[in-house]
């Protein structure tokens, strides 16, 4: 499982120009090995999250198809900065998904789920010191995990590691609401906050709140075929 994680920053007189090119590439489902895809707003940030099964299947996409979806979606006036970075999967982060867990097999299919259900989602991107990578992510698997899992409206997330980087990490949680989130940051994260040594871990963090756009959201055919398999 990889994630192509992309970020545009939109001007802002033509953020309807952008969306209505992104809707461009719903091609994309029919791409080999392609898995799922969502995206949204932060601001006149657009943020767009793709799941692939593998890089493989990425750069086979990108000679053979995205070119020609590029420019039908005619996006690249809109925006004056792009940013795409490639994340691999390290942890599943358990949450209150919609979907029975008893129809989802795999951290993939898992992954595609949260992705169609979340309408909000969360990021943080952390730059960890070599030394402190694993308790870095003992600290995520024995504290964040289980405390985050029990929040109304957390469906679940991901922890991943940058590709090209091995001290880069990126969490994403994936909500209900936005005002599942908010009320997860006022009442919740401060307590699990002071018992974690998450300063001492981490070299830098980014944050990021993303507001999904509905139409942007994309289901490849293998979750079609495993939605038809479980239904």
């Amino acid at each position: 499982m990889i994630v192509k994680y992309i970020n545009c920053q939109v001007k802002p007189n033509l953020r309807s120009t952008f969306s209505k090119g992104q809707c461009c590439w719903q091609r994309t489902a029919q791409s080999a090995g392609f898995i799922a895809q969502t995206g949204g707003w932060q601001g006149n940030q657009a943020t767009i999250l793709a799941l692939w099964d593998a890089k493989s299947s990425v750069d086979s996409f990108m000679q053979l198809a995205h070119d020609a979806i590029a420019e039908d979606a005619n996006q690249q006036g809109s925006y004056s900065r792009l940013e795409v970075g490639y994340w691999q999967h390290d942890l599943d982060i358990p949450g209150q998904q919609n979907t029975s867990s008893s129809q989802i097999t795999g951290s993939t299919m898992r992954a595609a789920k949260l992705m169609a259900e979340a309408q909000f989602i969360r990021t943080a991107q952390c730059i960890v010191p070599a030394d402190k990578v694993d308790g870095f992510i003992e600290e995520q698997r024995s504290l964040w995990n289980p405390a985050m899992a029990a929040v109304t409206g957390m469906l679940g997330g991901l922890l991943l590691r940058s590709s090209t980087n091995d001290k880069q990490f990126l969490v994403i949680t994936f909500w209900l609401s936005e005002a599942s989130h908010q009320h997860y940051t006022k009442h919740v994260f401060s307590g699990i906050k002071a018992l974690a040594k998450y300063k001492p871990l981490v070299e830098e963090i980014q944050g990021g709140q993303i507001i999904i756009d509905p139409q942007w959201q994309i289901a490849g055919s293998t979750v079609g075929k495993q939605a038809d398999a479980i239904g």
